[in-house]
């Protein structure tokens, strides 16, 4: 049972080195992951990975976000280059939890007539004037998670290897082959943490979001989130909904009482024991 994950990044140096780390420790056997365009050391910390031959790396110059085509292109080498019986499209924000033993036991447990798992996701909400690393402060868990737009946050696919294999705009669906059918699997949450530091955010929309505006490939419906929030940030650099999202202490001891929150730190304690190995 061979597990490969896929992941589409650009700028991500304070969350990617620890993503890989951990899929790599919970059964991911092999990493493909598309450059697109970082600025930061996100390109040096993958290519150390590289370097310990448990990564491919793509670079992907042209910036028009074409999510989809780059996605699709890296879960069909993992079945035809790397044998991947399963595949994972993440993203560098998500970690993949199973609640019992790793992935590659949660992958291997799943019935043959079924192609796809969906595992739902659950956002963790920034905290106001902490400087620690994002894992340390971010351990409070949204009871209810939703997305920018205040609709429900759409769960995310495992899929069986397939040499032509597409994937949406989103990485939320199989396009082709049609007719696969899909487990909702309770034995792994994705854990998410898209928002770390305003810093971080509005770049992230930024440069996303122009990206988007400049893909011809899509509908102009597909990526609405991302969308608006480019809009919100040329309007007013995001202050709205960064003021909005950010919890302050009170907040935060507020929500535990009312149970909107839930202090969770299984990551932060894995990541923790992580930190000192190469």
């Amino acid at each position: 049972m061979k597990l490969v994950l896929t992941l589409l990044v650009r700028d991500e140096e304070d969350v990617i080195r620890h993503n890989l780390l951990y899929h790599l420790d919970r059964g991911v056997d092999f990493i493909i992951a598309t450059d697109n365009l970082s600025l930061d050391a996100t390109p040096d910390i993958l290519a150390d990975f590289v370097r310990q031959g448990v990564l491919k790396l793509i670079r992907e110059e042209e910036d028009t976000y074409a999510q989809s085509r780059w996605v699709s292109r890296m879960a069909r080498l993992a079945k035809t280059e790397y044998g991947a019986d399963w595949v994972i499209n993440g993203d560098a924000d998500e970690f993949w939890w199973p609640t019992q033993g790793d992935l590659r036991d949660v992958v291997a447990s799943i019935p043959e007539k079924f192609g796809v798992i969906m595992a739902p996701r659950h956002n963790f909400c920034p905290v106001v004037g902490d400087a620690s690393p994002w894992y340390e402060r971010m351990v409070y868990r949204m009871r209810v998670s939703l997305n920018p737009l205040g609709g429900n946050l759409a769960p995310k696919i495992i899929h069986r290897g397939l040499a032509d294999v597409e994937i949406d705009q989103g990485n939320h669906h199989v396009l082709r082959p049609v007719g696969l059918q899909r487990f909702w699997e309770r034995r792994v949450a994705v854990l998410h943490f898209p928002f770390r530091t305003p810093a971080q955010l509005k770049s992230k929309i930024a440069k996303g979001g122009a990206a988007y505006a400049r893909n011809d490939e899509v509908d102009p419906d597909v990526g609405h989130c991302w969308r608006v929030l480019y809009d919100a940030w040329k309007d007013n650099g995001l202050a709205d909904y960064v003021s909005q999202s950010l919890r302050s202490p009170d907040q935060i001891r507020q929500g535990i009482q009312d149970g909107s929150l839930i202090e969770d730190t299984r990551l932060r304690d894995l990541l923790r024991s992580l930190n000192g190995r190469d």
